[in-house]
């Protein structure tokens, strides 16, 4: 375990790609330069975090290889470079965000979603979300053939999966978090509901808006929704595999 008042450089680097990376909502709420960080490596990981955040560190310190082992079990796949995990608390917002470059890395909102929101469905709220977060990496990063010799020279900017349909990489990420919980979007009345009425107002969204780009109710929840209920019936229809 590693504490201290200075950025090692790998966090110094994670904060910089958050800075660059981060949504435009949460952009004027910069971190505090006289932030305390800490950081821990696990097997796989390594987790950063600042003064006041250690209850949810020490959570999840505890799930983060069980995790691990639950998401590389169901994707097959698991990067080898450690993921870097950042604990930060700078929004009211339920959410959290995963990146490849220029290395494997997660940003973590420690608040819990509030009664109303899609999230809102969950038995162990930090460990459904880093299930979620964490199964997009090792889906992006899952490679093989040219593209992995490729890899070897660019770097992770090599990453097929990255160009797959938003309503794929995200519908894939909330399918995991409903296999990995007893809860999730894919078991939520709430998406039921969003998904019952697009059909019964005849608004359900065609594939040109599947990315969840749009304006039109229900706008950005179409990836996560519509994708995993996709998912979901082609596993009822055809199997898990």
């Amino acid at each position: 375990m590693r504490n201290g008042r200075g950025l090692s450089l790998p966090l110094l680097a994670a904060a910089l790609v958050f800075l660059a990376a981060a949504p435009r909502a949460s952009s004027a709420a910069s971190l505090d330069p006289k932030l305390k960080w800490h950081t821990a490596d696990t097997e796989h990981f390594v987790v950063y975090w600042y003064d006041g955040e250690e209850l949810a560190a020490k959570r999840l310190l505890e799930i983060a290889e069980l995790v691990h082992d639950d998401v590389k079990k169901a994707v097959g796949w698991a990067p080898k470079p450690k993921t870097h995990v950042v604990l930060t608390d700078v929004t009211d917002s339920a959410n959290g965000f995963a990146i490849s470059v220029p290395f494997n890395t997660i940003r973590l909102f420690v608040t819990a979603p509030q009664e109303g929101s899609s999230l809102d469905y969950y038995d162990d709220w930090l460990r459904m979300l880093f299930t979620h977060e964490y199964t997009h990496v090792c889906h992006i990063d899952k490679i093989s053939g040219m593209p992995r010799a490729m890899r070897a020279v660019f770097g992770t900017i090599i990453d097929p999966n990255q160009i797959e349909p938003r309503w794929i990489v995200e519908g894939y990420a909330t399918y995991q978090e409903t296999q990995l919980s007893q809860t999730g979007r894919g078991r939520s009345t709430f998406a039921d509901m969003i998904v019952r009425t697009a059909v019964l107002e005849g608004k359900f969204p065609k594939i040109s808006r599947a990315g969840g780009e749009t304006e039109q109710w229900p706008t950005g929840y179409i990836p996560y929704i519509f994708g995993v209920k996709f998912l979901l019936y082609l596993e009822e229809t055809y199997g898990v595999e």
